[in-house]
């Protein structure tokens, strides 16, 4: 199921139990929890769901470049015992155009660590309308990548 499809059916939960608390117990409380609510999943989209949901459309949209790893370090977070996050700069080598850098920080899988060093070219997606916004494809030969690792990319100053 698309991270998108999940978050907006966790958004039209909450709000139904907010609802269902404000004419069932008490309408400030359901108010109140209804605007915890709100808050809660908006820190929630923007720590997780904004990073995956723009993955899923790089993904769809996205044109396939290669990457070259520049610099490739652990920030020390583990996420469910298996992806490390990494922060990463990358020499993106788009088919047309000049190479240029992006840095992000992804969550890669442990089994994929060892690719993940300077040196090291992978594939990446490209937002056509946005080059700065970049994912890292899985790179599976005969079909449309998809993103293995979740990105948040800034540009190089």
């Amino acid at each position: 199921m698309k991270m998108s499809k999940i978050f907006y059916l966790i958004v039209a939960v909450s709000l139904v139990v907010g609802v269902i608390l404000m004419f069932a117990v008490d309408l400030t409380i359901g108010a109140l929890v209804l605007g915890c609510d709100l808050l809660g999943l908006f820190i929630v989209y923007q720590l997780v769901f904004r990073t995956m949901i723009k993955n899923e459309r790089l993904a769809e949209i996205g044109q396939t470049a290669k990457a070259k790893i520049l610099s490739a370090r652990g920030t020390g977070m583990t996420i469910n015992d298996v992806y490390k996050q990494m922060d990463l700069t990358l020499e993106v080598q788009p088919e047309q155009g000049e190479p240029y850098e992006v840095k992000t920080r992804g969550q890669v899988h442990e089994d994929r660590l060892a690719s993940f060093r300077p040196g090291a070219t992978i594939t990446v997606m490209v937002d056509p309308s946005n080059p700065m916004e970049v994912a890292i494809a899985d790179g599976e030969e005969g079909s449309r990548p998809k993103t293995d690792i979740t990105t948040d990319t800034t540009p190089v100053e």
